[in-house]
């Protein structure tokens, strides 16, 4: 039985090889974040003046790593339209729009719900074991339960939060996609409503946690389409 590689390449659409290589490219995004952190953990163990020069040769090429991935994503997202326009793609749009989504590159508009979380107003929980304000790890906790329960995207504050994404706090300030943004943060996140609703809600959750210790949280389910926009921030 022949083989002919030039006719099966004939029927792979453009859509295909761009949304491959979405994927593919955010892939080495995270091992190019991995591999830069590792480096610098590993200089930590090894005396100043040993393999310095290796080092440095590691970090430049971690670097290098970082800005093609970048070009190699602004050249996706531009021809990102033209992929879901062309009629010769074997894709179909649902299955574009799910790679694109999974990405986090393309803006989104489904059903889900809008989170709003304040810092306490009370000065009773200035004195408790608690300071009534909204830390990086309550955010973690709150947006791992989403994911838990189905949620597809999510963005705090209009930061969309994608593979590379990190919450940390500074300054007494909580920094997404190396954004500072402060209290009140709203999160969207898209998914079914009542499922991610109920995901906050159930006894011992976070939310409870929360609300306890007189932290405002407002959980906006009712039906409706919400936005959320595409990641726009660089790569570290």
């Amino acid at each position: 039985m022949s083989f002919n590689v030039k006719e099966k390449f004939k029927n792979v659409g453009k859509g295909y090889i761009i949304s491959m290589g979405v994927l593919f490219l955010f892939i080495g995004i995270t091992i190019s974040s991995y591999s830069k952190n590792k480096i610098e953990t590993e200089s930590l163990k090894k005396a100043p003046s040993r393999q310095l020069e290796e080092l440095v040769a590691l970090l430049k090429e971690s670097e290098n790593k970082k800005t093609d991935l970048e070009n190699q994503l602004n050249t996706l997202r531009k021809n990102i339209n033209s992929a879901q326009k062309s009629s010769k793609s074997s894709l179909s749009k649902l299955q574009l729009e799910k790679i694109y989504r999974l990405a986090g590159i393309t803006e989104i508009k489904d059903k889900g719900i809008i989170i709003t979380i304040d810092d306490s107003k009370s000065s009773k929980m200035a004195s408790s074991n608690n300071d009534g304000l909204i830390h990086s790890d309550d955010l973690l906790k709150l947006i791992n339960e989403l994911k838990s329960a189905g949620s597809t995207a999510i963005s705090v504050n209009n930061q969309r939060l994608v593979t590379t994404s990190e919450i940390v706090e500074s300054g007494g300030s909580i920094m997404i996609n190396q954004t500072r943004l402060s209290s009140p943060y709203i999160i969207k996140a898209i998914g079914d409503p009542e499922i991610l609703k109920a995901s906050l809600e159930f006894r011992g959750s976070i939310v409870e946690y929360l609300r306890f210790y007189g932290i405002s949280v407002n959980i906006n389910a009712k039906p409706h389409i919400i936005t959320i926009s595409a990641y726009t921030g660089k790569i570290y």
